[in-house]
C-alpha cells in the first residue's frame, strides 16, 4: 500500500508535535514513533486499519487521543 500525506494532516501532526515537545522531549518523541509504528504497520496490512471512505483510511492512536 501506498502512503501519501494530505497537506492539511501535515499541518496537524506538526501542531501536535509541538505542543507534546511543549510538555516534554520524550512526549513528543513517543507521539511521533507511535505514529509512524502505525503507518507502517497500515502501509504493510491496510486491513489493521478502518475504512473511512474510498481509499481513506483511520488508525487509533493507542496512547494519545
Amino acid at each position: 500500500m501506498r502512503v501519501t500525506y494530505n497537506a492539511l494532516v501535515q499541518k496537524d501532526v506538526n501542531h501536535i508535535l509541538k505542543r507534546y515537545d511543549r510538555i516534554s522531549a520524550r512526549l513528543g518523541d513517543a507521539f511521533w514513533d507511535e505514529l509512524n509504528s502505525k503507518i507502517t504497520a497500515t502501509a504493510q496490512d491496510p486491513g489493521r486499519s478502518h475504512l473511512v471512505g474510498g481509499d481513506f483510511r483511520r488508525v487509533n492512536l493507542s496512547r494519545f487521543p
